[in-house]
């Protein structure tokens, strides 16, 4: 299909295992990266198809468990194939808003396009193997993205999922706390312990961070312990 050949192109690196053989993504890889101004999290997850085994349908479980709190869609087909039933629950999740159908494999000769499949949703035609369709796919990406941050749903305030606003109240309840110690002068090795802690936290919503760098860098910009 080229789930995890799409990750791969897009984040340069050999994150995800690539093979012909259905099933290899038994369960999800993150990976972040930029899509135009926004630094992102996405998940390669196991396909949805009839499971060969138990283990398996494990990691089909965990994707539809995973769409609940994705902020956005990349459903990818193999053109060369009949377009998929997909479980009610995860089209539960997607609308022509957050989501982008991804036709991979217009190269082979028994491609066709999957106009019926979705059709209020934004299509994408590419090929993974001869690098066709790639720009066009990431334009309409972007503009995706944009679309969604500008006119974000009335319930939902900012496009974030649970997972990372649970990580940024963590984040803010730790620059509290070394908030209060600087007021009250407290040894800077509990301030320190405090700034980790919400680098941390910080670290969940964008990526790994350098604790030890930005603790100088804080540290040196407010003469704290001196």
């Amino acid at each position: 299909m080229g789930k995890s050949s799409l990750i791969n192109t897009l984040t340069g690196s050999d994150r995800s295992i690539v093979s012909d053989m259905p099933g290899t993504t038994r369960d999800y890889i993150s990976a972040f990266l930029m899509v135009g101004p926004w630094r992102i999290e996405i998940l390669d997850t196991a396909g949805l198809h009839e499971a060969g085994d138990v283990i398996e349908q494990i990691g089909i479980n965990h994707t539809i468990e995973q769409a609940e709190t994705a902020d956005f869609f990349l459903l990818m087909l193999d053109a060369s194939l009949p377009s998929p039933a997909l479980p009610e629950s995860l089209l539960a999740q997607m609308t022509p808003k957050n989501t982008i159908v991804v036709e991979n494999k217009i190269d082979l000769p028994n491609a066709c396009e999957h106009h019926d499949f979705l059709p209020e949703f934004q299509h994408a035609r590419i090929s993974l193997q001869e690098h066709d369709g790639l720009q066009a796919f990431r334009e309409l990406w972007i503009d995706s993205i944009e679309s969604a941050v500008q006119q974000p749903n009335a319930t939902d305030g900012v496009v974030v999922n649970a997972r990372h606003a649970s990580a940024l109240c963590e984040a803010y309840d730790s620059l509290e706390l070394a908030s209060q110690k600087m007021k009250q002068d407290d040894l800077s090795e509990l301030i320190a312990s405090d700034l980790r802690a919400a680098v941390e936290s910080i670290g969940k919503v964008v990526g790994k961070v350098d604790n030890e760098r930005m603790l100088d860098s804080l540290f040196k910009q407010f003469c704290i312990g001196k």
